[in-house]
């Protein structure tokens, strides 16, 4: 096994093996992985248009509204960044047009601003 330095993304996994034990590193999936983490909320959250961002911001922030716990607050404030900071890579995409990168920097900022108003919120 060489020795190489470690980056802080990479994950250790310890390895159980009958001759011996050995560690082995696995990177992080990044930000577009391919298994979604809330699948509710996967549901809701688009970031096709600006209008159906909108639209997904409010429900979401209905649902922040009416949850009783915390931890169910957090995930609703963690899925909305994550959709936003989605959104702020595809608005630097030198692959999409300049309109389609113009919308996707507005998505960018209605998810921003809803996240930062929810923390506030989650804060109290």
């Amino acid at each position: 096994m060489s020795l190489r330095r470690r980056s802080p993304r990479q994950h250790v996994v310890h390895v159980k093996n009958p001759r011996f034990h050995r560690t082995e590193y696995k990177r992080g999936r990044g930000l577009f992985n391919p298994e979604v983490k809330w699948k509710k909320y996967a549901e809701i959250i688009r970031i096709d248009t600006v209008d159906e961002a909108r639209l997904s911001v409010e429900i979401l922030e209905d649902e922040f509204d009416e949850s009783k716990h915390r931890p169910k607050k957090l995930r609703i404030i963690n899925s909305m960044n994550e959709a936003a900071r989605r959104a702020e890579v595809g608005s630097r995409n030198p692959n999409f047009s300049e309109r389609e990168r113009k919308e996707m920097a507005d998505v960018a900022a209605v998810y921003s601003g809803s996240v930062d108003r929810l923390r506030a919120k989650y804060k109290e």
